[in-house]
């Protein structure tokens, strides 16, 4: 019955059938019925072995839990055999086996129970210590073991289903072949890295993101620019992210100059042509870390450095390809501005952040965002304001007025009752200005209706009494205006 099993198994492997297959697995079932386990355990172990194959290979033509499950009980019989010392090359294949249906099982049927499972049987043929002899075979299950904790960890992420990942990246990259296959060793310091990354977002902890620097850093030794400019921008954005959680954790310029000279290196890639769309976002990126820079270091040239960046990133994306992103980039070319003329107050500097904003509010894309249009609308009023400080121009205070009235289509009373009130407040103020620059009732009138209407908000949502207060004396001087007129 064995060497019919083996028979119809030569057959399936040059006539690759399920019958084939299913005509093996009969014959070898056949052959265990007899009691051969104690008297022959070596050919008890084979058979079963075979079985597990068989079932393997029917499992990849029928992909039923059913054909895996067969297969692991067939190895975890072969592996009951005390055969180790004899036979160990035998004996880790089967290991590899075992472990492999379990993780097909496991794509079968998506649950953290299979996963586990598996990582069981991985762990366990590592810990034999026969693998230890096969160096490829070793670091493979290694590999193997650490997608099974991707996969688990993908499910739940946990500290410690990252943190076991991790472990298993180590585990393979001290395996003496590993350093022999360069880009092989390359490739798993490059995943350790975002092995690192995602345990950062579970464990915010500076250690792991020096630990995923550290990695990409070791990765970027093979992935040279001259000789893979590609994989060398793809490492070289990982890093920057590494160095970005870092930032975030110890915010120090020097963390952020990192992230920029990362970003700066990425760029050197000639991928403009090829992938417009990636190379504006590095680009956005790269003056997002200006952005963070000038946070801690508010010098003019940082501020100056991100507004070249997301011009460049602008000069890629134009609005008719990419609309949403061009409004984005154009509202924060117009906070860099804004910025910009916090540190060096000039007529252009804000003339040229009422530009971008006017840019990005042209775009559709942000009225399906509505609170982001509001605010881009408040930042415009602001602007407008600041250039009415520099030129007493009722023009400036009518364009103020008219975000106001913009954000109103965002803030209504009825979803936004704070935000209502506040610049139905700010609507009176802008009235009262341009009344002062064209004295008429009408400015006045307007006024006066827009405090009313924020007064009535602030004390139906029974705001502090300063702001009531505030509000009544606004009023009151409007009144005796009118009133004189």
């Amino acid at each position: 019955q064995k060497n019919l099993g083996d028979a119809y198994s030569h057959l399936a492997k040059l006539e690759t059938t399920s019958r084939n297959w299913e005509n093996a697995i009969k014959a070898y079932e056949e052959a265990l019925k007899v009691e051969i386990l104690e008297r022959f355990p070596e050919e008890y172990a084979g058979v079963q072995k075979n079985l597990g194959d068989a079932y393997s290979y029917l499992a990849k033509l029928e992909t039923t839990s059913r054909n895996w499950e067969n297969a692991i009980k067939a190895y975890e019989e072969a592996l009951k055999v005390e055969i180790l010392e004899r036979f160990p090359e035998e004996y880790a294949g089967v290991q590899i086996n075992l472990v492999d249906a379990y993780i097909k099982l496991a794509d079968i049927e998506t649950k953290s129970e299979n996963w586990r499972i598996a990582i069981k049987a991985y762990e366990e043929a590592l810990n034999v210590g026969i693998l230890e002899q096969f160096p490829k075979d070793y670091a493979m299950v290694q590999k193997n073991l650490v997608d099974a904790y991707i996969k688990l960890a993908g499910i739940e992420a946990t500290k410690g289903n990252w943190g076991n990942v991790v472990k298993a990246y180590n585990g393979a990259l001290k395996v003496g072949t590993l350093k022999r296959y360069t880009e092989e060793y390359a490739i798993t310091q490059k995943n350790l890295g975002d092995a690192y990354i995602k345990l950062v977002d579970v464990v915010t902890t500076s250690e792991n993101s020096k630990n995923a620097i550290k990695a990409y850093e070791k990765t970027l030794n093979f992935y040279t620019f001259e000789q893979f400019p590609e994989e060398h921008a793809i490492v070289q954005k990982n890093l920057v992210d590494a160095y970005i959680k870092l930032a975030d954790i110890e915010t120090k310029s020097e963390n952020w100059k990192n992230v920029i000279k990362a970003y700066e290196e990425a760029l050197k890639v000639q991928i403009l042509e090829r992938f417009p769309k990636d190379y504006a976002m590095v680009l956005k990126n790269l003056a997002v870390a200006y952005n963070k820079l000038a946070g801690v270091e508010a010098i003019r040239e940082n501020w100056g450095n991100a507004i070249k960046a997301y011009k460049e990133a602008l000069k890629v994306g134009p609005l008719e390809r990419f609309p949403e992103e061009y409004a984005i980039t154009q509202k924060n070319l117009g906070d860099a501005y804004f910025k910009l003329a916090g540190v060096e107050e000039t007529k252009e500097n804000w003339e040229n952040t009422v530009k971008a904003y006017k840019e990005a509010l042209k775009v559709g894309p942000l009225e399906r965002f509505p609170e982001e249009y509001a605010i881009t609308q408040k930042n415009l009023r602001d602007a407008y304001i600041k250039l009415s400080d520099i030129e007493k121009e009722s023009e400036y205070w009518k364009n103020v007025i008219k975000a106001h009235e913009e954000a109103l289509k965002v803030y209504t009373p009825q979803q936004y009752q704070g935000d209502y009130a506040t610049v139905k407040e700010n609507l009176g103020d802008a009235y009262s200005q341009l009344a002062k620059l064209e004295a008429t009732s009408e400015n006045w009138k307007n006024a006066l209706k827009a405090y009313k209407e924020a007064l009535k908000i602030f004390k139906e949502e029974k705001f502090p009494w300063e702001i009531i207060d505030l509000i009544e004396s606004k009023i009151s001087k409007v009144q005796e205006i009118l009133y004189e007129k």
